[in-house]
């Protein structure tokens, strides 16, 4: 130092005129070699934590201070753990809202084929994303089974051909007089094949 005319070359990571500063995360009582305890790495940066680092709602925390990866519990999302949002509930992220069944992170919609399928499929099944997947019930079509193609029946639960189709569950169109020749054809002969 100038005041004694000294000049002290510190070891370790010990610095300052005199030697007698120590950074933050290293360990005073290991002479500044070592890092503190939830230090580490070279620099004896500071260990991300579930607690300090992503708002007490992950199972774990990797990397340093200012670069952590947090592995949300529950429902918690956003980089830190700090939001719940739907499907999830709880002061804790612990529920699926109404109309959501299971656990976080896997509520999927609770469906029903009357709700979700207009009434007109076998089975369906809830997804993640809050949709749901219809198997339509005969000949019933669409995502949400609410489709009756024109050459079968919405009336008998589009399980038979409509009017003019013939050979369910095909329904080819049915060559006839009246209706392909207006009535005035001696014969009609042949069969369009399948609709659509």
């Amino acid at each position: 130092t100038k005041a004694t005319g000294c000049t002290c070359t510190c070891r370790n990571k010990w610095f300052g005129g005199n030697c007698s500063e120590c950074p933050p995360g290293f360990n005073i009582s290991s002479d500044c070699n070592s890092c503190s305890s939830g230090f580490s790495g070279p620099d004896c940066k500071r260990e991300c934590t579930p607690a300090q680092d992503c708002n007490g709602h992950a199972t774990s925390a990797t990397g340093y201070a200012g670069d952590c990866t947090c592995n949300c519990r529950n429902g918690w999302r956003g980089a830190t753990c700090d939001s719940c949002t739907d499907p999830y509930s709880g002061p804790d992220c612990q529920f699926c809202i109404a109309g959501f069944i299971g656990t976080p992170p896997n509520c999927k919609k609770n469906c029903t084929t009357r709700d979700d399928c207009d009434g007109h499929a076998t089975s369906v099944e809830g997804f993640l994303n809050g949709t749901c997947k219809c198997d339509c019930r005969n000949e019933w079509s669409n995502t949400t089974c609410n489709f009756c193609p024109p050459n079968f029946r919405s009336e008998t639960d589009c399980a038979t051909c409509a009017e003019g189709y013939e050979q369910y569950p095909d329904c080819y169109l049915k060559c006839t007089n009246q209706f392909n020749c207006t009535g005035h054809a001696y014969n009609v002969t042949g069969n369009d094949g399948p609709v659509g």
